[in-house]
C-alpha cells in the first residue's frame, strides 16, 4: 500500500496552484500525480457547505468527463445530490456528453 502524503505536501501543492501554476504543473513540481493534485485543490479550497449548485458543477466539470460509456453512478440521499440538473431527464441526458446513468 502506498504511503500517505503529509498535510504539508498538500498545502504546498495547493499553494503553488493558488499562486498561478496549473494543477499538472504543481503535480509535476512536487512529484505527485495530476489527479492527486486536482483532488487536493478541489477538496481543500471549497469554502462552506456543499450545495446543489456546487455538486452540479462537480458532476459537469469533474465527474462526467471521466466516465466511460455505460458506467453507472449511484448517489445517496444527500440533499445536494437532489439539485435540479443532477439527475435530470434521463432521455435528454443520453444526448449529452454524460453517457453514464446517474441513479439516486
Amino acid at each position: 500500500m502506498a504511503k500517505a502524503y503529509s498535510a504539508n505536501m498538500r498545502e504546498r501543492v495547493i499553494g503553488r496552484v493558488e499562486s498561478g501554476a496549473s494543477r499538472p504543473e504543481a503535480a509535476e513540481h512536487y512529484e505527485v500525480s495530476p489527479s492527486t493534485a486536482a483532488m487536493w485543490v478541489m477538496c481543500f479550497t471549497i469554502d462552506g457547505a456543499m450545495t446543489g449548485e456546487r455538486f452540479l458543477a462537480y458532476v459537469e466539470r469533474r465527474l462526467a468527463p471521466t466516465l466511460k460509456r455505460n458506467e453507472i453512478v449511484t448517489i445517496d440521499n444527500f440533499p445536494a445530490h437532489k439539485a435540479a440538473g443532477v439527475l435530470g431527464n434521463r432521455s435528454a441526458r443520453r444526448d449529452t456528453s454524460l453517457s453514464a446513468q446517474i441513479f439516486a
